[in-house]
């Protein structure tokens, strides 16, 4: 049981930072239909038949908040040239900043889901309407799982990496080893296959 856990790696420690993940951009709107949009790196597709996303929020967020009264939230996974849109959605409290207005001003693009009315980020690298099925309390945050309603691919920026507290982007491909080396490879892991060891 995670009450049962005794270690922490806090927040911002080598043991934090040493990870890589994407950031998503979650939307959400309250019950008066104010919008809200918060960073999350903690965004995962988690299932693909049925598509599940699980995102994973402070408890007593704004956006936690407005998800458990709609049950329905936008994800905009932020493409290469969105790092600083992150960095706004993350850097304050929905109670404390129209962040969606304050974005629209300085030029980003929001587009409106037809039927659930939830925002998403024009030119993300992929957009996903979610419906939530499930919440759970996991130590110090609340994952949130939703549904997919629906999504979009962007048709050509690149998703941003998140390491070390910076943003990266995918420069590209990492070179396989050279063919002798794979040969090897296969080699070694063909001598511990089960049907050459019960020989």
């Amino acid at each position: 049981m995670l009450a049962d856990m005794s270690m922490d790696i806090p927040w911002g420690s080598e043991g934090t930072t040493a990870m890589v993940g994407n950031v998503g951009l979650i939307t959400s709107r309250d019950e008066s239909g104010k919008p809200n949009i918060m960073a999350a790196e903690w965004t995962r597709l988690i299932s693909y038949a049925p598509a599940l996303f699980a995102v994973h929020i402070g408890p007593g967020k704004k956006s936690l908040l407005n998800i458990l009264e709609t049950k329905v939230f936008g994800i905009s996974i932020t493409s290469k040239n969105q790092g600083w849109i992150a960095s706004v959605a993350g850097g304050s409290h929905g109670d404390e900043e129209n962040k969606v207005a304050a974005l629209k001003e300085l030029g980003v693009k929001f587009r409106e889901d037809d039927e659930t009315k939830v925002l998403l980020v024009e030119e993300a690298a992929l957009q996903i309407v979610c419906r939530m099925i499930k919440k759970e309390e996991l130590g110090d945050h609340v994952m949130v799982v939703g549904s997919v309603e629906n999504f979009k691919v962007a048709d050509s920026p690149a998703p941003i990496v998140y390491h070390k507290r910076k943003y990266f982007d995918l420069s590209g491909p990492l070179p396989k080893p050279e063919t002798e080396e794979l040969e090897r490879i296969k080699l070694v892991v063909d001598k511990y296959r089960k049907s050459e060891i019960t020989k």
